[in-house]
């Protein structure tokens, strides 16, 4: 379940985790404002599943999480970080895990050919409904119903 990452030197991996969530921040300012609500559409997953399946579940998840926070904070959507902290970890931890279940890791020995993408679709897939179910129950806390925060949904399952 663990990838060859995963046994690096803690400097290695704590390196590691700061470039991708430098990442992550970086490719989330490719941004769509999304006028029904003030959110934002970002491209800040990508970095997020490279994560999972480059470094594994905890690296993800902390790229995730500080990443796309720091996007919310520094993007002028604040209102946004909590969630983005909590929803993107838990998106990385997910979907690393998933991926490393499988053993399709970019370091994943061992996986039969053609295991391997279907292992990082099921872990992005995992990993999406996850993110996109957690703020569509923030955003129906946010603004007191359901029916604007579903207005949203097809914005945060194709990122």
């Amino acid at each position: 379940m663990s990838t060859s990452s995963e046994k690096a030197p803690a400097s290695l991996r704590i390196a590691a985790v700061a470039i991708l969530t430098a990442l992550t921040t970086v490719i989330g300012f490719v941004r769509v404002p999304l006028p029904a609500t003030q959110g934002i559409f970002t491209l800040a997953d990508i970095a997020i599943y490279f994560a999972a399946f480059a470094l594994g579940p905890w690296s993800a998840a902390v790229a995730g999480s500080l990443g796309t926070a720091l996007i919310d904070l520094l993007g002028g959507t604040a209102q946004y970080a909590p969630t983005s902290l909590v929803v993107h970890g838990l998106q990385g931890l997910l979907a690393g895990l998933v991926a490393g279940i499988a053993g399709a890791g970019i370091a994943g020995a061992g996986t039969r050919p053609g295991l391997r993408g279907a292992s990082w679709v099921l872990a992005g897939a995992v990993g999406t409904v996850v993110m996109a179910g957690g703020y569509l129950a923030a955003e129906t806390l946010f603004y007191g119903g359901f029916a604007k925060a579903v207005t949203e949904i097809l914005f945060n399952i194709s990122h």
